[in-house]
């Protein structure tokens, strides 16, 4: 699993959790507020945030036109 300052037990969390510890995630970009996931099984990619603005600059960075499928843990950011 990957050190990052957010606790990724809560609900908001749970699906970049799982993929993490069943070892099908592959972390794209992590930050103490914020943490990008691909999970090789779905093809999504999934963002828990704590800031908006740097989950915003963090999809700019490494989200394309081919992503079909974006998990946000953030409400405003979604």
């Amino acid at each position: 699993m990957c050190e990052n300052s957010m606790d990724l037990n809560g609900i908001d969390y749970l699906g970049i959790h799982h993929v993490l510890r069943r070892g099908t995630g592959e972390v794209i970009e992590q930050h103490d507020a914020a943490l990008l996931v691909y999970d090789s099984i779905s093809g999504a990619y999934m963002l828990g945030c704590e800031d908006a603005a740097l989950g915003v600059r963090v999809i700019e960075r490494n989200i394309g036109h081919n992503c079909m499928l974006l998990v946000v843990s953030d409400y405003s950011l979604g």
